[in-house]
């Protein structure tokens, strides 16, 4: 049996066996057998705030809706064939993107062109509806549903606390 072929978008992994490509590449996911999925939106510039979230330029607002929608596309496309997709979920990142419209106020020299904007998040690029909440803690708990498939991965990667069935986060330093 041949090895497996491993892409992981959006961060690199510390292995030889594996390719990186960026968030903002146009790869095809079909002619990989694992794919290590990070959404991660930040590497797109913006130029100012708006409601205090970063604004993103016509320009980067076109590349990250594109950007969405090709791995939305793509990731459904390889789930559907058969390929295992994991996606690594980052903190959750929102922006706003120009929609392409413009509206006008005023008429001559006094004329204003309002850009309008809409909100965009890193998540978009999953296709799958995700109600995400921020939010901090030191111990996690893992619920009943799906706990034999996670169990041991926690076990793996988290300290057992005294509690049975709290976990806490293992430093990787």
């Amino acid at each position: 049996m041949s090895a497996r072929r491993i892409l992981t978008i959006g961060f690199e992994l510390a292995s030889l066996d594996k390719q990186y490509e960026s968030f903002q590449s146009k790869t095809s996911l079909l002619d990989w057998d694992i794919v290590l999925f990070k959404p991660q939106i930040s590497d797109f510039s913006y130029y100012e705030y708006f409601q205090g979230k970063p604004s993103l330029s016509d320009s980067a607002s076109f590349q990250l809706k594109e950007s969405c929608e090709h791995w939305r596309r793509e990731i459904k496309q390889a789930l559907e064939t058969g390929k295992t997709v994991i996606v690594v979920l980052p903190s959750f990142e929102e922006v706003y993107v120009d929609t392409g419209q413009r509206s006008y106020s005023g008429t001559g020299r006094n004329q204003r062109t309002t850009r309008h904007v809409t909100v965009y998040n890193n998540y978009q690029a999953i296709p799958a509806t995700l109600s995400p909440a921020t939010a901090t803690g030191s111990f996690m708990k893992l619920s009943a549903r799906n706990a034999d498939v996670l169990a041991p991965y926690w076990a793996e990667f988290f300290f057992k606390t005294p509690e049975a069935s709290r976990f806490e986060l293992r430093s990787l330093n």
